[in-house]
This record gives structure tokens, C-alpha cells and sequence, in this order.
């Protein structure tokens, strides 16, 4: 087993799990995965930390492309979620059919929260809870101590709408 440090370190390298991943891929058809790594990426396009990619000038929708991006999915750490779901927001803004997913924690009383929900088309209560997949195999699968919530972000969203928000059972 690995040093519990070394355990949470490698925390925000977790990747998806692959039951709900494929669920969720096979409505949405995602194109770019925005926060991952070579070993968890889930598309063939990605963004790492090497991309930044909430930096200003990284697009994750890119509609003037000769194949556009259009369906990106963001499975981000969750120590910062709230910059994750503004860039979300504005990245799913740029083109009307742009779906942008969101992985996130369910957490009503934070700002980030509050803005997601404004910004967001729909919030998906997730039900069960999800687990991850380590990056390293001797560290035992486990899900999130908290509920998690799938934010999906519409370009064709009208503004200042709340998000429908339901239970959503996966599995």
C-alpha cells in the first residue's frame, strides 16, 4: 500500500468510473476531455495541466474548427471547482449546440454553487454515488466522501434561467 501522503496527492489524478463514464458517453458523444492526464484521459482529445486549461486563451469549444468541438466533459480536482464551472459556462456559451459536463460535488451553501446553478441548463443529482479509479492500483477504488452532481452547461441556454435539477439514477 502507498504512503497516505502519496495517496492524496495523487487524489486529483483519479479518473472516472467507467460504468458511468460510458452512460454518459453514450448521450452526450463527448470530443475533449478538459481535465485530465495522459493515464486517465477518457477522449482522445484532452487538456492537461500542461495545457491550462482554464486559462483564457485555452478553448475547450472550438465551433470554427473544420470538426468543431462541441461536447466536452470535465471531471476536474475538486479542491477549486468553482473556476472549473465558470470556464464551463463560457466555453459552453460560444456555440449554440455546445453541451459542456461538469463533474462536481453537491454543495448548495458555496458561491460556486450558487453561479453553476445560474449558469448550468441542468444538474444531475447523481444516484448512486460514483466511485474512481486510482492512478495507481494499490490504492483500493473508493467514491468521494460527499454526493456528487453532474452540472451541464447548454450553449442554447437562456440566460438567467435556474438549472433543472434532478435525481438522476445512472446505473
Amino acid at each position: 500500500m502507498l504512503a497516505r501522503e502519496v495517496e492524496v496527492a495523487l487524489r486529483q489524478e483519479w479518473r472516472t468510473q467507467p460504468e458511468f463514464w460510458d452512460v454518459l458517453d453514450d448521450e452526450f458523444d463527448f470530443q475533449l476531455d478538459a481535465a485530465a492526464s495522459e493515464p486517465n484521459k477518457l477522449t482522445e482529445g484532452y487538456l492537461s495541466s500542461n495545457d491550462d486549461a482554464l486559462a483564457p486563451g485555452t478553448a475547450w469549444v472550438d465551433p470554427e474548427e473544420p470538426l468543431p468541438v462541441l461536447r466536452v466533459y470535465c471531471n476536474p480536482g475538486f479542491n477549486d471547482i468553482g473556476p472549473w464551472m465558470a470556464k464551463a459556462a463560457l466555453e459552453a456559451a460560444k456555440s449554440p449546440s455546445a453541451i459542456v459536463a461538469v463533474l462536481g460535488l453537491c454543495a448548495p451553501s458555496t458561491d460556486w454553487w450558487a453561479h453553476a446553478l445560474r449558469e448550468a441548463s441542468e444538474v444531475r443529482m447523481l444516484a448512486p454515488r460514483i466511485q474512481f479509479d486510482p492512478p495507481d492500483q494499490r490504492i483500493p477504488r473508493s467514491s468521494n466522501s460527499r454526493e456528487n452532481a453532474l452540472f451541464i452547461f447548454r450553449g442554447s441556454k437562456i440566460i438567467n434561467e435556474q438549472a433543472r435539477t434532478v435525481t438522476w439514477r445512472w446505473k
